[in-house]
């Protein structure tokens, strides 16, 4: 979930790794607990009660200080977190600050400069390189190959992708987002069309969504569209990879906006809007008007955080996979949110164990409960405390899985808000325009994007 507009809107095509064995998932206690608490991980198995909890504490009594943005559900089950956090680690309590959203990146900012910051903070995937530009991230690599009985493979590999900088971890994803495709089952009950699956192509959505797109009133203005997508750059580059291209390279210092591949891509969705009408543009949208909460949309490109959403305004709909591209290719965008360890804490031992603790599955499966996200643990996302935490009757959420399975996130840079502020605008010039030139305006983008990744530290 974005903390951009309202948190509107993995390196690398990777598969998920099940935890092999018997293994605890992501974190457990790692080598230095076992030491001071002075009993072996088998003994401390077989402690009950107050002993278990004495050997989990293993020190002085300390508060952590976290600070998080989101809204008052994620909070909840954040506080439910920490509960259980705390029942391992007697000595280590949470002082959870929670933060509103538009302010959340500058409160940050002042207490560390201020002189008291926080030991964890939450981080989304974009700005990882921002915020590891400024030096406040910790590098994670050494308490995570350290701790060893910290499971890296109890996520999908992908999901780390983006929060490393150089090959260094900065931050450790709990939960993630991802792209699949809603559809309104009463728009295609009535039509008498099948709904979307995995085998939909952009041919197949395209020729479907010229079916439901309609003037139900005969005033000659369309009254349903059969597809629309965020023009927002986050709901963009699934089809930019899906097709092949790249919005960034993964250097970070490589721009290739302008590829032929891309050009296919965006000349592709500039057609649903301007060619085939199948997707409203700005104009007629202007007021937000067409919307899949409103019934009047068939299909809608939407992060999975929108389950709650839609469970929560009764709509009777069902998600599946994004539709492939020419090339056979589907890529979703993951939208991972996780803890990093600031690096002006002097707590940064017991931070890591807090870490390590929200992504066990301990932590994980009481976070599930909240109903906040996809787990990053894959044995907590595969259970039911997940799978069947929708309301909305038939929504299966094993989809999110595949998306996974098939997901990554953008190569951003250390300047990444400039060019979300700046840079991005620039493709109005496609959305808003029906005879707009698309290479045209990808070459102009392009040199434009370059200059501000050369800038980029």
């Amino acid at each position: 979930m974005k903390i951009k507009k309202s948190i509107k809107l993995l390196s690398g095509l990777l598969a998920v790794i099940l935890v092999a064995g018997t293994l605890a998932g992501c974190g457990g206690k790692n080598a230095a607990e076992q030491s001071t608490a002075g009993v072996s991980s088998g003994t401390a198995a077989q402690s009950t009660g107050a002993e278990a909890n004495a050997a989990q504490s293993g020190g002085e009594e300390k508060t952590l200080v976290a600070v998080m943005w989101g809204e008052q559900a994620r909070w909840d089950a954040q506080k439910k977190v920490n509960d259980a956090f705390t029942q391992k680690y007697p000595n280590l309590k949470i002082d959870l600050q929670t933060l509103p959203n538009d302010t959340y990146w500058t409160k940050l900012q002042t207490m560390i400069a201020g002189g008291t910051p926080p030991d964890i903070a939450f981080m989304q995937e974009m700005l990882t390189p921002t915020y590891q530009a400024k030096g406040i991230m910790a590098d994670l690599t050494d308490y995570m190959g350290k701790d060893t009985s910290f499971k890296k493979d109890c996520m999908p590999e992908g999901m780390y992708g983006p929060f490393t900088v150089d090959g260094k971890l900065y931050a450790m994803p709990t939960m993630t987002f991802v792209n699949v495709l809603f559809y309104n089952k009463d728009i295609f009950d009535k039509a008498g069309i099948s709904y979307p699956d995995e085998n939909y192509t952009w041919d197949t959505l395209r020729e479907t969504a010229k079916q439901l797109t309609k003037d139900t009133n005969g005033d000659g203005k369309i009254d349903q569209y059969g597809f629309s997508f965020g023009a927002w750059p986050n709901f963009i580059f699934p089809y930019i990879w899906a097709n092949g291209g790249e919005f960034i390279k993964d250097d970070r210092k490589t721009s290739v906006l302008n590829s032929a591949e891309n050009v296919q891509t965006f000349q592709y969705l500039h057609d649903l809007i301007w060619k085939d009408k199948v997707t409203p543009s700005a104009a007629a949208n202007k007021s937000n008007a067409f919307d899949f909460a409103n019934g009047n949309i068939a299909m809608f490109d939407l992060g999975s955080w929108n389950v709650a959403v839609y469970d929560d305004k009764k709509i009777n709909y069902g998600i599946t996979l994004t539709p492939k591209a020419p090339n056979g290719g589907r890529v979703v965008n993951t939208f991972p949110n996780g803890w990093f360890i600031v690096n002006q804490s002097e707590n940064k031992e017991d931070a890591w164990k807090y870490l390590a603790f929200n992504v066990s599955e301990e932590g994980q499966k009481v976070a599930a409960e909240g109903k906040v996200g996809m787990p990053a643990n894959t044995q907590i996302a595969k259970s039911d405390a997940y799978l069947k935490s929708s309301t909305t009757p038939g929504v299966d959420l094993g989809v999110t899985l595949k998306s996974a399975e098939i997901s990554r996130g953008a190569y951003t840079t250390s300047n990444w808000s400039e060019i979300e502020s700046k840079i991005w605008p620039e493709f109005d010039l496609i959305w808003t325009k029906e005879n707009a030139d698309v290479k045209a305006v990808l070459d102009s983008v392009q040199t434009k994007l370059q200059a501000k990744v050369n800038e980029a530290k």
